[in-house]
């Protein structure tokens, strides 16, 4: 499942934040065992006007170039990406993953027992830095609610039955929690990474792939 370790790249950053969090409770209750974090998911987009964030753009019978040693998906994806417009960021969830990438950098300071502004000024990342990183994950997601909106793809209940314990197992490689688990608190996760998946096949089928 190439397509997938897409979904895994952008979640990594909230695996880091669990992470810190799981820490700082061990560390101030001292206890020897603890119940996962729940995870939380972000803001909603507001779909039904996603035209106020995005311009509409060609999405397929589009002619794509794969090189022979890249992915196809990954192309086609941002071929999506180059080709959309965004007129504004919606800021609840520009500051949700900010916030994601701010707890990340937490994480990695604590671990490495240094400061949290002298681990941000050694690797070079800044407020503004990190705020052109949220940007670029909100605009993955107005990209997928646009095209899966004006598409109108969707997951079927039978789609969900079939794969929701598949994709939950491919999960516990980025969050270290079992397929249980996932499947009861996380099903946000699961879906959106099933909806990517059937975005980009939908994208494979009716567009041209060019292989040099």
């Amino acid at each position: 499942m190439k397509l997938f370790y897409r979904i895994c790249a952008l979640l990594l950053a909230f695996v880091a934040a669990l992470s810190l969090l799981t820490a700082c409770k061990e560390k101030d209750e001292n206890a020897d065992t603890e119940e996962p974090e729940t995870y939380s998911g972000m803001p909603e987009y507001d779909v039904e006007n996603i035209a106020e964030y995005i311009e509409p753009f060609e999405y397929t019978g589009l002619n794509i170039s794969v090189g022979e040693t890249e992915y196809e998906s990954e192309v086609v994806w941002n071929t999506m990406l180059r080709s959309a417009n965004i007129i504004k960021y919606p800021a609840p969830q520009v500051e949700y993953y900010a916030e994601q990438e701010r707890a990340k950098y937490r994480y990695y300071a604590s671990r490495e027992n240094i400061e949290y502004g002298t681990l941000l000024e050694s690797l070079g990342v800044t407020e503004e830095s990190i705020y052109e990183t949220a940007r670029r994950y909100v605009k993955d997601d107005l990209v997928l609610a646009y095209i899966v909106t004006d598409a109108n793809i969707s997951l079927t209940d039978d789609e969900k039955t079939r794969l929701t314990y598949k994709y939950a197992e491919k999960l516990t490689e980025v969050y270290g929690y079992d397929a249980e688990y996932i499947m009861e608190n996380m099903t946000e996760q699961v879906y959106y990474a099933m909806l990517y998946d059937k975005t980009i096949e939908y994208l494979m089928a009716n567009n041209i792939i060019n292989v040099a």
